[in-house]
């Protein structure tokens, strides 16, 4: 089960990730759902257009 424990790390990297950016920004939740999109987004486009990193 290596691929599921590389999951949970990820998992566990993303809501530690989401926790201080709830913690340490003055946004409200609807606020900063937008810019977070926005990096997911162009991380998606990134990786379909064959890009590393």
């Amino acid at each position: 089960m290596p691929q599921l424990e590389h999951i949970e790390a990820i998992e566990k990297r993303l809501w530690g990730a989401a926790d201080t950016l709830r913690a340490n920004s003055n946004y409200a939740s609807n606020e900063y759902f937008l810019p977070v999109m926005g990096l997911i987004f162009l991380r998606h486009v990134q990786s379909l257009s064959g890009g590393q990193g």
